[in-house]
């Protein structure tokens, strides 16, 4: 059995990569900058690495470009001298993972498009819309109208589309990603999947999210917009939609693959009706505490209306 606290060497290794922002988190893995990425170099004052390494299993994980090696490859990539001991390590895993891994996450950082393009190619889209579906462009600016007031959509990463001759709004998140279109039409309750993976949406550079002390996270998309347009005590935040009714699930997702380091303040926005509140509030603040005791938890719900959206107003329930 593998147990990295058996190699003192190894330690001083990652130590030396990490430097002062060195750390071990709750569950025992070790932080380091990761050689993949800019990691070291992303803010002026970084306050911790974003590469960690399982303390029981060969194996580490950059939470910031999702890269996933096997601890031996690591070694050699950031060019560890003893060569016996990486070999001992490659014998004991078997098998290395490769940087470019086929299993994707929610915030692969790896980008296809840049935000410049995307946000190009919706304005194309805008014109495009406008000029051949004037109807359904009238009531796309409509309907966003009465959901957000006066924004300028494609600052949101929204754009109109049209399925089946139907009017509908796309969310992309900020890496381009397509998240899901949401008819407005004739089938206002129709929802359609854009792509097998299950992304986030967020409309803010991820990779800047250690500049933010708080993150807010939302199940709706336009309850995310609406909060940081009109609700001032939560402006400061980075902001996240779920976009699904698996808020136990998914948000211990976020928490596992992403939030796992860094001392971050949480504010999670419930809409009404959410069944079995009391115990779905109490297994997500136990997962915090059991994956990272440094996140504080707060949790929020609109005290007269079914979501954020319609009166911007929140009573805190935890």
């Amino acid at each position: 059995m593998f147990a990295i606290n058996d190699y003192p060497e190894l330690l001083l290794h990652i130590k030396t990569i990490a430097g002062r922002v060195y750390g071990v988190n709750p569950s025992g893995w070790h932080g380091c900058f990761c050689p993949y990425c800019d990691d070291a170099t992303r803010t002026i004052n970084p306050r911790h690495g974003h590469f960690w390494i399982a303390p029981s299993f060969p194996y580490g994980h950059c939470f910031r470009c999702g890269a996933q090696v096997g601890l031996g490859k690591f070694l050699l990539d950031t060019k560890f001298t003893n060569q016996e001991l990486i070999h001992r390590i490659l014998k004991i895993s078997k098998f290395t993972y490769g940087t470019d891994s086929s299993r994707t996450t929610s915030f692969n950082r790896a980008k296809i498009r840049t935000i410049d393009n995307v946000m190009l190619n919706m304005k194309n889209d805008y014109v495009n819309i406008r000029n051949n579906f004037p109807k359904q462009y009238i009531q796309y600016v409509e309907y966003i109208k009465s959901r957000c007031l006066e924004i300028n959509p494609i600052n949101f990463l929204m754009q109109p589309r049209i399925i089946d001759n139907d009017i509908s709004v796309m969310f992309m998140n900020y890496d381009g990603q397509r998240i899901t279109s949401r008819s407005i039409g004739d089938n206002k309750s129709r929802y359609y999947k854009e792509s097998g993976e299950k992304h986030f949406y967020y409309f803010q550079d991820i990779s800047s999210i250690d500049e933010y002390d708080t993150i807010t996270i939302t199940e709706g998309a336009f309850d995310l917009i609406n909060l940081y347009n009109y609700n001032y005590d939560f402006r400061d935040s980075f902001f996240i939609a779920i976009g699904d009714s698996n808020y136990k699930g998914l948000l211990e997702s976020l928490i596992n693959m992403f939030l796992l380091i860094g001392e971050y303040k949480i504010k999670i926005v419930f809409d009404q009706g959410i069944k079995r509140i009391e115990q779905l509030t109490q297994s997500i603040l136990n997962i915090t505490n059991i994956l990272n005791p440094q996140i504080e938890v707060q949790m929020f719900q609109p005290p007269y209306s079914k979501d954020v959206s319609e009166l911007m107003l929140l009573t805190r329930i935890k």
